[in-house]
């Protein structure tokens, strides 16, 4: 690791380089290694022009989720800080990245917004905080999962499955769709995540949206009563409600598909997927351009990157997260390549009306009795 002390501002950099290494280092060893090739190249002035067109320029990038965005935005960050002397970088986590580009809308700081449900890249469109980008790979995404107009694309889907206790439930014993969670057979064999759950918020809002358009608002409504009396406990610990359901404590549930298979396959706990009739919650991680960004360029070269096929299976092969691009499968874990149906929503609606929703769902529905915390 050269310590470099030639321009001004610099002299400390080799030990960025080693904690940024270090921390990478940590869950993805091959990458380490090529993010300090790439560095030291960087110091020494060989990094190819191209490479720096790609980087320069990408001051912040906010993210929602720590794990799936590390590698490759840790990797543009140093390198920034390296061509840019005492650039500003850094993460907006856990929700305030929302904030920080609605309150940043005059005068943009950031470049890109990664990481957050479609309904949330919606709404934000819509207040007119994203500015559209064509990259090369977008006709190859599936309608659900992109912006129409180019304003935002999905590259991480997460489906949200239906599955049973198969020590507890036959398959032909299992319900076969969500409508059938609320029949009497079913009743205190369920157990879920709470509020707290972004999955489980989402989910909720899904089920309003598709059984509204199937019948009315009203039904949705009668529906989560109904769900609520039947379901045993709500959890605020994943943990928890797999342990529940392990120990025969209940049979039935719905969490994102990789707990699923993790809990199935590490666990050797006797989980079965649904294959929902009217189909499964999708819900969509998203990349977008902001609006007025002061690097558009490099903000729309980012796009291109962070979706590509190749930047998809590996963020599949490192984190179990699942692609958008059919084109990355191929080359990610076998579960990932089975399909499911996804059912069909409205995100345009779900933006519009999920707080008030929510709101709705957690005062009048749930029963505050059924809620369990950490033990």
């Amino acid at each position: 690791e050269p310590q470099v002390q030639s321009r001004q501002g610099r002299s400390g950099i080799a030990d960025i380089i080693h904690g940024a290494l270090e921390g990478v280092g940590n869950f993805h060893p091959e990458a380490a290694e090529i993010i300090r090739a790439v560095f030291v190249a960087v110091l020494f002035g060989n990094i190819p022009k191209p490479v720096v067109d790609f980087i320069q320029g990408l001051v912040w990038i906010f993210v929602d989720s720590y794990l799936e965005f590390v590698i490759h935005t840790a990797f543009q960050h140093r390198i920034q800080y390296i061509i840019q002397d005492n650039a500003a970088v850094g993460f907006a986590a856990g929700g305030e990245h929302i904030f920080r580009v609605r309150s940043e809308k005059e005068n943009p700081q950031a470049d890109i917004m990664f990481g957050g449900d479609s309904a949330t890249y919606t709404l934000l469109k819509s207040e007119g905080l994203f500015a559209p980008t064509s990259p090369e790979w977008k006709d190859q995404l599936n309608p659900m999962y992109k912006d129409a107009e180019g304003y935002w694309y999905g590259t991480i889907k997460t489906p949200v499955m239906l599955f049973y206790n198969s020590e507890i439930l036959t398959a032909e014993e299992a319900p076969k769709d969500w409508s059938d969670l609320t029949k009497e057979e079913y009743k205190d064999k369920i157990v879920v995540r709470d509020s707290l759950s972004s999955s489980m918020r989402s989910t909720i809002c899904n089920l309003i949206d598709n059984t509204t358009t199937a019948q009315s608002e009203e039904a949705a409504w009668a529906y989560l009563k109904a769900l609520d009396s039947n379901i045993k406990n709500y959890y605020n610990s994943g943990s928890m409600m797999y342990s529940a359901l392990g120990k025969g404590e209940a049979a039935i549930s719905w969490a994102v598909l990789s707990d699923i298979i993790s809990n199935k396959e590490n666990n050797q706990m006797p989980f079965e997927i649904i294959d929902a009739q009217s189909g499964s919650v999708v819900l969509t991680d998203c990349i977008a351009a902001i609006n007025n960004a002061p690097h558009p360029n490099a903000a729309a070269a980012f796009v291109e990157f962070a979706g590509s096929s190749e930047v998809q299976a590996m963020v599949a092969n490192q984190f179990n997260r699942v692609p958008t691009l059919d084109a990355a499968l191929s080359s990610c874990p076998e579960w990932m390549q089975t399909e499911y149906k996804a059912m069909e929503v409205n995100w345009d609606n779900i933006s519009a009306n999920q707080s008030q929703w929510l709101e709705q769902w957690e005062t009048n529905v749930i029963d505050a009795n059924k809620n369990l915390g950490k033990e």
